[in-house]
């Protein structure tokens, strides 16, 4: 009897590359609302919880945190240009597809 192979996957910077569209999705918002986002403060709050971001940014770029109901609002702003932008392009990570093609020689 053959077992169930089964493999769960954070596909999010583990089988796609996903940092430059989460950076452009970031610096994106962060210009229409007047907050100048750095590449560098980017990447030090890369994989935070997206309120706890805001605050940093807004706070870091002199601006008072928006209060919760504002920057929910602003998360969604950001995620949905997310989405856009990974609708064009969503590339693998090193080995991704590879290790898909495994998977499925598995079965």
């Amino acid at each position: 009897m053959n077992a169930p192979a089964a493999a769960i996957f954070d596909l999010d910077g583990t089988l796609v590359d996903s940092f430059d569209a989460h950076w452009r999705s970031w610096h994106g918002m962060c210009a229409r609302h007047g907050v100048a986002l750095t590449h560098e403060r980017f990447v030090r709050s890369f994989g935070m919880r997206n309120d706890r971001i805001i605050g940093l940014y807004w706070g870091e770029d002199g601006h008072e945190p928006p209060p919760a109901d504002v920057a929910a609002r602003l998360a969604d702003e950001k995620e949905a240009l997310y989405r856009e932008i990974v609708a064009r392009s969503f590339p693998a990570m090193a080995g991704g597809r590879e290790l898909l093609d495994v998977g499925m020689r598995i079965r």
